[in-house]
């Protein structure tokens, strides 16, 4: 990952990478949006079940908690296990992260292919940031928080149904 993006996150100061990165996670969707309007089949649908709860658990679990165990259960424990136990390239490691990421994110298989795509976001954002001393899980973990929020709110004010 030397190319001349990669290189330039890994300068950016963390606040940039993090609103860089959530920016990214819903910049990533608008192909998705195209397929939708061709396949409405695959729109995303309700996602969680955490939108029935008030708004303390919606808060609780769905900024902190589910960021916190999603980055590190689909991108700092793949990406570090793929990373020091294989060979294989960083392509495929973001293929596998956000693979789990997706499949994780089951609501329906719209709301599983937009998950994936974030994945992806994710998944880089975690290995540009894993060399020297980066904090990849931080600053993934706040970047994925952030979206989340940033979701529930337009959510909350009806301004989308899902992501």
């Amino acid at each position: 990952m030397n190319d001349r993006l990669s290189e330039w996150l890994r300068q950016s100061s963390p606040i940039c990478f993090i609103l860089l990165i959530v920016a990214a996670s819903f910049l990533v969707l608008a192909p998705y949006a195209l397929l939708l309007s061709l396949f409405p089949v695959l729109a995303p649908g309700p996602g969680s079940t955490v939108p029935k709860y008030g708004v303390f658990v919606q808060i609780s679990f769905g900024v902190l908690l589910a960021p916190f165990l999603e980055t590190a259960v689909f991108q700092a424990l793949p990406i570090e296990l793929l990373s020091r136990k294989t060979v294989v390239g960083w392509p495929a490691i973001i293929l596998v992260s956000s693979v789990f990421f997706g499949a994780a994110h089951h609501y329906s298989k719209g709301y599983m292919i937009a998950a994936f795509l974030i994945g992806v976001v994710f998944a880089y954002a975690y290995l540009v940031r894993r060399r020297d001393g980066g904090r990849p899980f931080l600053l993934v973990f706040a970047a994925h928080a952030l979206r989340d929020s940033v979701s529930l709110t337009l959510f909350a004010l009806g301004l989308v149904k899902g992501l």
